[in-house]
């Protein structure tokens, strides 16, 4: 019956055969839902295995639905969960999952020193390893003089069809976009949306393909994350990182932190509680700052180890993270990827 349950679940989540087969040789110990890139986890997930000797199975889902996907399937596994712990690469999707009641509580001693902004009273989830949601400008196709320092110089008649964004159809672009939609206001969020369609903003198949079209340049400048403007800058390519709307007056950009969270009902509750506090250490906050993720710690820098000079201070950086409630953002979140999806998701 379970086999049958999950093949009937058309959504783009690819899990290894050891997920889908009811024949396995072994049962995993330890089932982890993962909507981060595997070349950014994988080095958690190999340490974690060494340091406990786990076997561990993922499940992954791709760039454009990154998060919804696998939110969905926990959803449609209630009553027989095959998740053991849920990591999503943003917190709206996460926070679904917890109204819904298919998320555990768990206070792990290693989030002990984590500012309480960025965890659940309870211990549903936990935030860790911020992005922020920046301009990366290939230095090449603007001139220093022409820099962009706010969302609203996409509107520049200058940029039309040299400025990008992903499609707003999951992960953090959508996550934004809620936020933004609760900031502003319904009105002056659809005018600011509608006014980057008219503007002939370039729409990507995910915040990675934005960064591969600002490399190449086939875009200026793009509107994507740090881990994936970190990428192209570790690599040597002719781009540099605008933080958004810092000035005086201006809202300041968003910080969207890593989540993790223990799925109800799952088969392995013990070996997800291990994960979580392997996950959460202060050890693999500053393995995820210094890899390619560049993960921003959000641990004070003070109780942060020491970390890589590349590696914002998130206190230091505008945001609007206090103006916004995650929580709200994830009951906006719905509404506005079916909105998005129907009006302005253009080509």
């Amino acid at each position: 019956m379970a086999r049958h349950l999950l093949n009937l679940l058309v959504i783009p989540v690819f899990a290894s055969a050891a997920l889908l087969s009811a024949s396995c040789e072994k049962r995993p110990d330890l089932v982890l839902y993962s909507a981060g890139d595997k070349i950014f986890t994988q080095n958690v997930i190999d340490a974690f295995k060494k340091d406990t000797g786990l076997n561990v199975e993922v499940a992954s889902d791709s760039e454009l639905t990154r998060g919804v996907a696998l939110r969905t399937r926990i959803i449609k596994e209630k009553d027989r969960a095959q998740a053991d712990v849920y990591w999503n690469n943003e917190i709206a999707n996460t926070i679904i999952l917890q109204k819904q009641g298919l998320l555990v509580p768990y206070k792990s001693p290693s989030a002990s020193d984590i500012p309480d902004q960025w965890k659940e009273g309870q211990g549903h989830w936990t935030g860790f390893g911020a992005r922020a949601r920046i301009f990366l400008v290939n230095t090449k196709e603007v001139k220093k003089e022409d820099m962009p320092s706010s969302m609203h110089d996409m509107l520049n008649p200058k940029w039309k069809g040299k400025v990008g964004m992903s499609r707003i159809t999951g992960g953090t672009t959508a996550t934004h976009a809620a936020a933004l939609f609760l900031l502003l206001g319904e009105k002056e969020a659809k005018e600011f949306y509608s006014k980057l369609k008219a503007a002939g903003v370039v729409l990507c198949d995910g915040n990675g393909h934005v960064k591969d079209q600002v490399v190449s340049g086939e875009l200026a400048w793009g509107w994507t994350d740090t881990n994936d403007a970190n990428v192209a800058i570790k690599q040597g390519k002719p781009v540099t990182v605008v933080y958004p709307d810092q000035g005086e007056g201006q809202i300041g950009t968003l910080l969207i932190p890593h989540s993790v969270g223990i799925v109800a009902g799952g088969p392995n509750p013990e070996n997800a509680r291990k994960f979580v506090d392997f996950l959460l250490r202060k050890e693999t906050e500053l393995m995820l700052a210094e890899g390619d993720p560049a993960l921003i710690p959000v641990r004070p820098a003070g109780k942060s180890l020491d970390r890589p000079p590349f590696i914002m201070d998130a206190a230091k950086i505008k945001s609007f993270n206090s103006k916004i409630d995650f929580a709200a953002v994830s009951e906006k979140l719905p509404w506005v990827i079916d909105y998005m999806s129907a009006n302005f998701n253009w080509d």
